[in-house]
């Protein structure tokens, strides 16, 4: 007499487990370095709106001779996006950036002096919880800092970005 039995299939509870532990072990890896990518984005953007606000501070000083007035407070909130950066504040007018893009991330500032002095400031805007709170830049020279500077790093060439 010939019995066929079934075979099981399926997978077995330590297979499962094996399977789960992996999967955690992965997403432990994988999850801070998206969350890390995510603030070099945001501070990127804060880096390359100061590069654009240099670069045009340094041809209003080729033109004119002297910096434009105190860039006042340019950005937005972290309630709501701005329609038009800065539009209405004739330093930025004068510079050509009274169209640019606004930021609901940081808002944008550079006190009245030479180019020399001048440190144009991206600030976080609300709510900001520890981490990064400040990128600055120098117009004549170009520098970056961070604020607090513990979240500067830099490459091989030696460019700062800040991180956090």
């Amino acid at each position: 007499m010939n019995t066929f039995r079934k075979k099981k299939s399926g997978f077995t509870l330590i297979e499962l487990l094996i399977v789960i532990v992996i999967l955690g072990i992965l997403a432990a890896l994988i999850v801070p370095r998206l969350i890390a990518n995510t603030n070099r984005a945001r501070n990127a953007e804060a880096t390359n709106m100061l590069g654009a606000i240099r670069r045009a501070q340094l041809a209003q000083m080729d033109q004119a001779g002297v910096t434009t007035t105190t860039l006042a407070n340019c950005g937005g909130t972290s309630s709501a996006q701005p329609t038009a950066a800065c539009a209405g504040n004739p330093g930025w007018t004068a510079l050509g950036l009274g169209t640019l893009p606004a930021s609901r991330r940081f808002n944008y500032s550079c006190p009245q002096g030479p180019a020399a002095t001048t440190l144009c400031t991206a600030t976080k805007a609300p709510p900001t919880t520890g981490g990064l709170t400040r990128i600055t830049m120098n117009v004549e020279t170009g520098v970056i800092a961070c604020v607090p500077a513990s979240f500067a790093i830099s490459d091989s060439t030696g460019v700062v970005a800040c991180n956090g």
